[in-house]
């Protein structure tokens, strides 16, 4: 690989790790002067449309995920029907059309409890745009364990049926439920941090009347807390094709189980594009297996990927193209694979040597040199 590209894969596995790494530490990390780092965040910001968004963990505040699919008998309803639909729905937070596969519209939503995804399930169904639509419908917990989902701001702000007032007395709430509420300040961090994960912690606390400081000290506790897990970016200007969803479901356990690691590889498998192979990946329910979305950015690319997905066996792969977006979007990023929980397998389970990380928070840098850097990559495991 040639100098400055290479340079260029660390600024932004660097930037996708830690989007609010001063440029000093982005130069130690890429082998190159802050003044340097500077000018080419500035020259990759322009050139990929980077977007800065946070990584929510909403889990910590009792959201469960879910991934419903639908597949129509029939006739299709136009995109701009099902967005009509989609949109009022807040705990969607990517809705998106399929062509080639099993299913017609995928959505990818949040909800707290079964009882809410039921419900959710049944007003969309019920709606008078699509009751006209026989379909089938089909919901499955989601497990996402690779890459992330942006969430929507109108979202976010629902958010405020969390905030907990500073010293409120709860001696009858469980520790558990504790964990489901913040504060005024967290809530406004994370809405203010979601629109613009690059927004100046001062502004914010201007903005809200906060003294200063606040907002910063909001921000470090939320990350404390694990309900932020990092501010990160998104390259919104890329030459993609498509995208393409592929849908795994695992028929023999014995069998998936002995070749897993092919699979695992793969997700974590150099890419040779500016960002990394799947935008997002994670278990489903039902049927059971591995759902992947891919950008996809020459034309045989689906085509090995599914391939190599092939070594692994007991599973059938099917896959579908995305052709309209209708509700949200993806994050594409290049994710330090290092510290996926696909390496961490590999290496419990299969052995498989781990690259040396990287510490993007600058808490330690003595494996990083002012002239270079001697970052193993995924490329280099054994």
């Amino acid at each position: 690989m040639r100098a400055e590209a290479r340079i260029e894969e660390r600024i932004l596995t660097a930037l996708s790790m830690n989007g609010r790494a001063p440029a000093r530490l982005v130069g130690k990390i890429a082998g190159i002067s802050s003044q340097k780092a500077y000018r080419k965040i500035c020259n990759l910001e322009d050139k990929y449309r980077i977007r800065y968004l946070a990584e929510v963990n909403l889990e910590s505040l009792g959201y469960l995920k879910f991934i419903m699919l639908i597949k129509f008998l029939r006739e299709i309803p136009q995109a701009d029907d099902l967005r009509k639909v989609l949109e009022p729905e807040l705990r969607i937070q990517y809705a998106t059309v399929l062509r080639g596969g099993d299913y017609d519209l995928m959505l990818y939503i949040m909800a707290e409890s079964n009882i809410e995804i039921g419900l959710i399930s049944t007003r969309l169904r019920r709606n008078t745009l699509l009751l006209k639509y026989p379909a089938e419908w089909y919901t499955t917990p989601f497990y996402e364990h690779y890459g992330f989902m942006p969430l929507r701001d109108e979202f976010i702000d629902t958010l405020k049926d969390k905030i907990v007032s500073r010293g409120r007395s709860r001696p009858y709430q469980a520790t558990k439920e504790k964990k489901k509420q913040i504060m005024q300040r967290e809530f406004a961090i994370l809405r203010e941090l979601n629109s613009n994960g690059s927004a100046d912690l001062m502004d914010v606390d201007r903005k809200y009347g906060f003294d200063t400081g606040r907002a910063q000290y909001a921000y470090y506790k939320l990350v404390e807390s694990g309900i932020l897990k990092r501010i990160s970016i998104s390259l919104q200007a890329l030459p993609i094709r498509y995208i393409a969803a592929i849908f795994i479901k695992i028929t023999d356990m014995e069998l998936y189980y002995g070749t897993r690691d092919s699979l695992l590889m793969d997700i974590v498998d150099r890419s040779d594009t500016p960002v990394n192979k799947y935008a997002l990946a994670g278990d489903i329910a039902t049927p059971f297996g591995v759902m992947l979305l891919m950008p996809v950015f020459g034309e045989h690319d689906l085509d090995d990927t599914i391939r190599m997905l092939s070594e692994a066996k007991g599973m059938t792969i099917k896959s579908a193209i995305i052709t309209t977006t209708l509700v949200g979007g993806l994050c594409f990023r290049r994710f330090d694979n290092a510290y996926s929980e696909q390496a961490e397998f590999l290496h419990s389970e299969f052995g498989v040597r781990l690259p040396k990380k990287i510490d993007y928070e600058e808490k330690s840098h003595s494996h990083i040199k002012s002239s270079g850097s001697t970052i193993i990559d995924f490329e280099d495991l054994v």
